[in-house]
């Protein structure tokens, strides 16, 4: 008698057992196909930003980020340096630029153009991707404002600087 006794206590703790992995299973099962359902809606969207456009070529992407950088570079350039009185751009002014540009550039860029950057590229260097662009093309304007800022053009602005200024001054 007590040997069945003891076999149904084992033979109860064995289903109750088997009845736990079960749950176990079923809870993993579920937990596995809401990551692959999650996964498949991720290359879903991915593949929208694709078909939006059907001519998706990597050279407009660039060009088109491209344009956006020089676009947010030419706003600031018209609203914060003035030729006559910047004869040089410093490593300050280079850093405010590029401060500006940093803040301004991914703003203006559209999930979708993100979108396709982040199928082009790993989606964690698509940041550094457009920082390293906005630096080649803040040290490139600032190569071509220096250069283009020639001793003579530089005496020849300040003596009509100080020509105005007598001018004012007289009247």
């Amino acid at each position: 008698m007590i040997w069945i006794y003891i076999l149904n206590k084992f033979l109860d703790s064995f289903l109750s057992m088997k009845w736990l992995w079960i749950i176990v299973i079923i809870l993993f099962r579920n937990i596995a196909y809401r990551t692959i359902n999650a996964y498949k809606l991720d290359l879903n969207i991915k593949k929208q930003y694709l078909t939006k456009d059907t001519d998706y070529d990597e050279e407009k992407i660039i060009a088109h980020i491209n344009y956006i950088i020089q676009e947010a570079l030419d706003q600031y350039v018209l609203l914060n340096i003035n030729p006559t009185n910047i004869y040089y751009i410093n490593s300050k002014r280079e850093k405010e630029i590029l401060e500006y540009l940093t803040n301004t550039v991914p703003d203006r860029i559209s999930p979708a153009l993100m979108g396709k950057l982040s199928l082009m590229y790993n989606q964690s260097y698509v940041p550094t991707f457009l920082g390293n662009h906005i630096y080649m093309v803040v040290t490139n304007y600032v190569i071509q404002y220096n250069l283009e800022q020639t001793p003579d053009k530089m005496t020849a602005r300040s003596q009509n600087n100080e020509n105005k200024k007598t001018e004012l001054s007289e009247e």
